[in-house]
């Protein structure tokens, strides 16, 4: 055996158990990627107006989810999606995502949305529709109401 050939397979085996190393650290963290995604939950439903307009492609839909447990206080936006209708019509179905740690176990959390043109309230919520706490589901229907 030649001498060089010692030193250049032990350089190799160093080599090649960095690369082992590496690669799970990457896979560590793709792990703790997906634990982070699967500790994010969910509310989705459905947006409906029942009055038979067509709105206009640049109306504009807001849902937030909101802790509204403080009377004197502001809600707290949870979680938030915009978005330009481009011609869609009712019903709106939706998926807000929200930190589980971020509720408190006796915390009212609601669901609220609103269709707006230039700024401008067409349609909101007049009802509060809980979720999440207190025995109330994840998923919604949302009714929404002309402002007059």
């Amino acid at each position: 055996m030649k001498l060089w050939q010692l030193p250049a397979g032990v350089l190799l085996a160093v080599a090649l158990v960095g690369c082992n190393v590496k690669g799970a650290e990457v896979a560590d963290t793709q792990v703790e990627q997906i634990e982070n995604l699967m500790k994010r939950s969910f509310v989705e439903g459905n947006i409906n107006i029942l009055q038979r307009i067509a709105l206009p492609a640049d109306a504009v839909l807001t849902v937030a989810l909101s802790d509204v447990s403080l009377a004197d206080a502001p809600s707290v936006t949870l979680s938030q999606k915009v978005e330009r209708l481009g011609g869609k019509q009712s019903p709106f179905h939706f998926v807000l995502p929200y930190q589980p740690n971020k509720i408190k176990p006796n915390a009212r959390i609601v669901v609220r949305a609103s269709v707006s043109l230039h700024s401008r309230l067409m349609f909101v919520t007049d009802t509060a529709y809980e979720v999440i706490n207190n025995g109330k589901t994840k998923d919604v229907e949302i009714t929404l109401k002309a402002v007059r």
